[in-house]
């Protein structure tokens, strides 16, 4: 029951976990060739003794556990202090910008193993991060013409940057496994 209410488990979970954790089966008492209780025999046990006694013997043997320094306790302390400030909801532009922060990533840990399957990729994040900014500073004055202008500067660079990862995925894979996607 100690373990049922410390991980908020169910009781058929509960039977579930005990049966596959031998650290949780010699804690319960239960040796590996016993069979495993079943859930309905702890609901009728739960039942038969009442709410109050099972709470009792919880904390029994939380204050025995604690005595012999068999469990530690965690104390954390929480700030719940509420600052207000804007909300940066994601844009179109910022979710394009950081996928192609994610593929430079993946093309900088790839070069360092196949570094010829990425000699034509070049890193576009500060381009994209100057067409970002500029999209966000017209934002600022809500113009739509140009706000469409300028998302669409963004999408060459975006297909760029998608062809080069398509042929360094196919380079890399023919490397690897000698294969032609």
């Amino acid at each position: 029951m100690y373990l049922k209410r410390r991980y908020h488990l169910g009781y058929e979970t509960l039977v579930q976990e005990v049966g596959d954790s031998l650290t949780w089966r010699r804690f319960c008492r239960i040796s590996i060739d016993e069979r495993m209780p079943d859930s309905t025999t702890l609901i009728k046990a739960r039942q038969c003794y009442g709410e109050e006694w099972i709470e009792q013997l919880n904390e029994l043997l939380l204050q025995k556990l604690d005595e012999d320094k068999v469990l530690t306790r965690r104390k954390f302390r929480m700030d719940t202090t509420v600052v207000e400030s804007d909300v940066h909801h994601p844009t179109d532009a910022t979710l394009l910008q950081d996928g192609i922060k994610v593929i430079t990533r993946w093309v900088g840990k790839i070069r360092k193993v196949v570094s010829h399957a990425t000699r034509q990729f070049e890193d576009k994040t500060k381009e994209v991060r100057d067409h970002v900014l500029s999209i966000a500073k017209l934002l600022r004055r809500r113009t739509q013409e140009s706000m469409v202008e300028t998302c669409w500067t963004i999408s060459p660079i975006l297909y760029e940057v998608s062809f080069y990862t398509m042929e360094m995925h196919s380079a890399t894979v023919w490397r690897i496994f000698g294969k032609k996607l």
